[in-house]
């Protein structure tokens, strides 16, 4: 035998021995050691119902703007059809939507005066009369979208359009 072979093997042997060993022990002693498994079982439920917290506050905001659209569009097909706002006049109708909405970014409000006579349909409003003769009913619809912007892009969803329509009869 060599004398190189032989001084390389009993050192190399003895340290992988001892840390073999010590990784035993370590492992052995961590095994029976319980006190940070009720730290790590809380972190990973409150991490669980954090997400459901912030979710249900995300919902409860989405739900108040779809209400707040829904009372906006009532209002302005109401106030159209009271005559205190015209119609055909766009800006008074934002105007009603910034007062009850307050935020009218990425809002789009469409007013609609059509004309309908009973079994016949939709008719032209110019023309004043049904297909029988009679006196078509007048109706309003008022029309409102907005995008919301989800906190934080919750749940891979960055946007959601919400919408809302008020249907009023004029005569």
């Amino acid at each position: 035998m060599s004398p190189d072979k032989d001084m390389k093997d009993p050192v190399a042997g003895s340290a992988t021995k001892r840390k073999a060993s010590r990784a035993g022990r370590l492992a052995r002693r961590l095994r029976g050691n319980k006190r940070g498994s009720i730290a790590i079982e809380m972190g990973l439920v409150m991490s669980v119902i954090a997400v459901m917290i912030i979710g249900s506050f995300e919902l409860a905001l989405i739900l108040f703007e779809q209400m707040q659209l829904e009372k906006a569009t009532q209002s302005a097909a109401h106030y159209s059809l009271l005559g205190q706002t015209d119609a055909n006049d766009p800006e008074a109708i934002i105007a009603i939507f910034e007062r009850e909405v307050g935020d009218t970014f990425e809002l789009n409000v469409s007013v609609n005066n059509y004309c309908d006579c009973p079994g016949d349909g939709e008719v032209d409003c110019t023309t004043g009369f049904c297909a029988d003769g009679s006196i078509p009913a007048v109706y309003m619809q008022v029309r409102a979208t907005k995008i919301y912007h989800v906190l934080n892009g919750l749940l891979g969803v960055d946007t959601i359009t919400l919408g809302a329509r008020a249907l009023v009869r004029a005569r």
